[in-house]
């Protein structure tokens, strides 16, 4: 999986009329066109021009250093009364320019006075960015607790993603206390204590053809003297109106302008894709986010878990930018 990516939204308000003055075009992204060169000198040539309706203009995005933006890592959105005057064609890999095609020049003017105004017309770039790291970690795990005494030792898998739970018939579970007791549950062991009692007990899972312990860890129990049966099940997730309306996108070509909100980084332990995908919703909801973009699926092996992983942001509203 790729390091967590940031999206960066820039908001420019680029205008120009006969008057040769333009609003400040970026703070971190600077955007231009191949024909004209800025926004503002791009769209005060076709507000000169009587005859520019139909013209096709080729959009670029320069980062803070003057890279130029590649095809998928860009996207443009322009306000309404550029919707109104501009059709966007497909990014060109060759050039990684984007067009524009003037549908509607009287669109690019306000008519609201005896004679018609150049109109502001605002451009939005979003640039989304990734990061790349390597490296290697030892044998990790620990333990889904899904009460006082049930316990599901897993191990990391690291070549596939996801985690894989151990069961009784290869593996054996020994606390490091005498007086707890082990019994095996159909979805993983017991922990019991001879008296009421809490307290927190260190004990190592064992491979039982090697003897090798491939885990140690630790678990608080609470408890009292007598059998149990604990069960261990997948916490049910909670609906809301909110997390319905969040977009879920395997892609991070958005048509609106965002800032990033947090990653996330969801795990369903049982294999239900569908639990998995409202949990993700729900928490996005309730950090604020409106989407979860770039999302990645990492499927168990047999029903077993499932990993999702992504970047929730939240839309920006352009009326309300000065």
């Amino acid at each position: 999986m790729f390091g967590r990516p940031f999206v960066i939204a820039l908001l420019g308000a680029m205008w120009l009329c006969s008057v040769p003055s333009v609003l400040a075009q970026d703070r971190e992204l600077r955007v231009a066109t191949l024909e004209d060169g800025s926004w503002p000198e791009t769209v005060a040539a076709l507000q000169h021009d009587v005859r520019s309706e139909g013209t096709s203009v080729h959009v670029i995005v320069f980062d803070a250093q003057a890279h130029r933006a590649p095809c998928g890592r860009y996207s443009l959105a322009l306000d309404t009364d550029g919707v109104s005057a501009f059709s966007e064609g497909a990014c060109d890999p060759r050039t990684d320019a984007t067009a524009l095609v003037l549908r509607s020049r009287t669109s690019l003017f306000s008519h609201d006075g005896a004679v018609p105004r150049p109109r502001l017309i605002r451009l939005v770039a979003t640039e989304v960015r990734y990061g790349d790291t390597a490296g290697g970690a030892a044998v990790t795990g620990g333990a889904a607790l899904d009460c006082s005494v049930g316990i599901r030792p897993y191990l990391d898998d690291l070549e596939h993603g996801g985690v894989v739970y151990l069961s009784a018939d290869h593996y054996e579970v020994r606390p490091t206390q005498t007086s707890i007791t082990v019994r095996v549950e159909p979805t993983g062991w017991s922990l019991h204590a001879r008296s009421a009692t809490s307290l927190t007990i260190a004990y190592d899972v064992l491979d039982r053809s090697s003897g090798e312990i491939v885990l140690h860890d630790s678990a608080t129990l609470a408890c009292t003297s007598g059998p149990a049966a604990p069960t261990v099940s997948a916490p049910s997730v909670p609906t809301s109106d909110r997390a319905s309306r969040v977009i879920i996108l395997q892609t991070t070509d958005l048509s609106r302008p965002a800032e990033v909100v947090a990653p996330v980084d969801i795990h369903e332990p049982v294999g239900d894709e569908t639990a998995a995908l409202q949990m993700l919703r729900e928490y996005a909801a309730s950090i604020g986010a409106d989407a979860v973009v770039g999302v990645e699926f990492h499927h168990g092996h047999g029903g077993g878990p499932i990993h999702l992983s992504g970047l929730a942001v939240r839309f920006i509203d352009l009326s309300r930018v000065r």
